[in-house]
């Protein structure tokens, strides 16, 4: 194999994991939210049962 296949191959090999690198920082942004969405309907629940409590 010669060197500038060598880079090439290398080259192609740092991209792919450069975009599984950003894959997994969209899915967890995806889960940062989706947490956030889940404690803003759990607040919402609370003031909810309290406002039907009084």
């Amino acid at each position: 194999m010669m060197a500038t296949e060598l880079i090439e191959r290398l080259t192609g090999l740092v991209k792919e994991q450069a975009d599984i690198i950003k894959a997994q920082a969209d899915a967890l942004a995806q889960f940062g939210t989706v947490a956030d969405i889940e404690k803003k309907m759990a607040a919402a629940a609370a003031e909810r049962e309290k406002l039907i409590g009084e």
